[in-house]
């Protein structure tokens, strides 16, 4: 993200990437578990 710590460089400007990343944390809302997902909610695998 382009931020002090990304750079200016980083792919995803803040305006990009909140609302998705707001989005994602709200449809897993009272879900149980954990999921790691990236900030269009797809789960990353590990």
């Amino acid at each position: 993200m382009r931020t002090d710590m990304g750079g200016p460089h980083a792919r995803l400007g803040i305006e990009d990437s909140m609302p998705n990343l707001v989005n994602t944390i709200d449809a897993h809302a009272g879900r149980a578990g954990l999921h790691y997902v990236d900030y269009l909610g797809r789960t990353v695998p590990w």
